[in-house]
């Protein structure tokens, strides 16, 4: 029997009241996450990211960037402080993509297992401001940080601080006008993997700062007028460094705490306090081609070539960086040296060269 007109038209008003009730209830289904989002100094947070509509911050565009996705600059401005919980790659492009972070931390990643690439950033503390930046990257937590290419400079503290059990890998980055360390790695557990290449330090409370259970290696790397050390490593860490450079500083090489070094290839130059220092219970190994000059005579715990001009007592028998010095007199014209292929067994200036046989090294 055909329903009437009047019946089916009540039956579609109560459907209709009915979706209007349910409508509040309802959720939309959420906006899918792009794999790479675009930011840019005209753009909106509320935009969806794209690079036809970008976001204005980072912080906008990584909410709506998707686990392991890029975000990218698309042209130079200050994209804001970011805190970092999930797998992200964040990149300037070339366009001077800044974070001012003024009384603030510029970067903090803090995610579980986090794998986080900061490449060709600008992050700036704007030390001169009333309230500066404290700290240029802080690494909290995750799986592995990789700084490439980047300038950090004018924070009062830190310029990177990595405090968890995540691999650090530093490359091709300026780390200037910073208070405290440049780098200070401080593991909270596990045993980190630190590597620095082809950096530069500068004007900085101490360079390269590494603490307890970690492997450091630091390659074609220089520190310059740090006013303590330039590379410092304690409480047991383990640092080589290879083609590094140290010049102006406190002191050039620090070891403390039973913390080991190994130098190759190292440059140490007018270094206030010496080249090399080792104190309780650290270890310095220079191997051969360093070239140490222009740096005083340090205490009995420091050892260097071309260090001094006027006599240095021998080092005795235990001494943790010299154990066994070989002196062809009671006093050295320069501290003596201890180096891979053993202690140096005879040192004789020839004009303005120093040559020490038996244990690698020819210093200018």
């Amino acid at each position: 029997m055909p329903i009437p007109p009047s019946r089916a038209l009540s039956a579609r008003s109560s459907w209709l009241v009915l979706a209007l009730l349910l409508a509040p209830w309802t959720a939309a289904p959420a906006a899918a996450q792009a794999t790479r989002t675009w930011v840019s100094g005209v753009g909106d947070d509320a935009n969806p990211c794209s690079r036809t509509a970008p976001c204005k911050t980072w912080a906008g565009a990584i909410s709506k960037t998707a686990n392991g996705g890029e975000i990218n600059a698309l042209d130079p401005a200050g994209y804001g402080a970011v805190t970092i919980t999930k797998n992200i790659v964040i990149d300037g492009g070339g366009v001077h993509a800044s974070i001012l972070a003024s009384s603030t931390t510029g970067v903090i990643v803090n995610g579980t297992n986090v794998r986080v690439v900061l490449r060709r950033l600008s992050i700036n503390g704007a030390s001169d401001a009333p309230s500066p930046g404290v700290t240029g990257v802080r690494f909290l937590q995750g799986a592995e940080l990789h700084v490439e290419d980047c300038v950090i400079e004018n924070f009062s503290q830190l310029g990177i601080s990595a405090e968890g059990s995540g691999n650090l890998h530093v490359a091709d980055t300026v780390i200037r006008n910073i208070g405290g360390a440049g780098i200070r790695v401080t593991p909270g557990g596990g045993t980190p993997r630190v590597t620095v290449e082809g950096s530069r330090l500068a004007t900085v409370g101490i360079g390269l700062r590494v603490a307890g259970s970690l492997v450091a290696l630091a390659h074609d790397t220089s520190v310059t007028d740090s006013s303590a050390a330039g590379f410092w490593a304690e409480n047991g860490a383990e640092l080589h460094l290879h083609d590094a450079v140290v010049a102006h500083s406190g002191v050039g090489v620090q070891a403390s705490g039973g913390a080991v070094i190994n130098t190759a290839g190292l440059t140490a130059v007018n270094n206030a306090g010496g080249a090399f220092l080792a104190e309780a219970g650290g270890v310095i190994v220079p191997f051969a081609g360093e070239l140490i000059t222009g740096n005083p005579a340090g205490g009995p715990s420091t050892c260097e070539i071309g260090g001094a001009s006027s006599p240095v007592a021998c080092l005795g028998g235990g001494d943790p960086v010299c154990p066994t010095p070989v002196c062809p007199t009671p006093e050295c014209p320069a501290p003596v040296v201890q180096a891979s292929l053993g202690n140096c067994k005879k040192c004789k200036t020839k004009g303005t060269k120093m040559v020490c046989t038996g244990c690698g090294i020819d210093l200018q």
